[in-house]
């Protein structure tokens, strides 16, 4: 278990934001939280290609197929009062494909509570659409 002052220390490590890939994000990813905050499940999977995989936040399952992928974004974004933002996001292009990196964060609304999730995330973008979605809690 590590310290409380030991975390401290290690929370600062990335706080100054001045690398020159912290930009806005990559466009795909924009509709992406736009199709997640509309709730809109059919907006959100045609995002993804058709054989992309997504490591989701909320669950252990490895969607490697267009079904699984729908399923999962069924269960997520069932949540009531559901909404994404985006706290930061590096983006990195190379010639094939695009990868954004960053900060998300959930909320929604269960048993009369407002729940929230912090989450890391990397897209890796392929002509147009998502191949590969990791996202994972942050630590506390």
């Amino acid at each position: 278990m590590i310290d409380e002052e030991s975390f401290e220390k290690i929370k600062q490590i990335g706080a100054p934001l001045s690398d020159a890939r912290l930009t806005a994000s990559h466009p795909i990813i924009d509709r992406w939280l736009q199709a997640v905050n509309a709730h809109a499940v059919t907006e959100v999977c045609e995002l993804y290609a058709e054989d992309a995989i997504l490591l989701p936040t909320l669950s252990d399952m490895i969607c490697d197929s267009p079904e699984r992928i729908r399923q999962y974004f069924e269960f997520f974004l069932a949540r009531p009062g559901l909404e994404a933002r985006l706290s930061n996001c590096y983006v990195q292009e190379y010639s094939e494909v695009k990868i954004d990196s960053g900060i998300y964060e959930f909320t929604w609304q269960e048993d009369e509570a407002t729940k929230s999730a912090r989450a890391r995330f990397t897209f890796v973008i392929r002509d147009g659409q998502i191949v590969e979605h990791h996202s994972s809690l942050t630590p506390l």
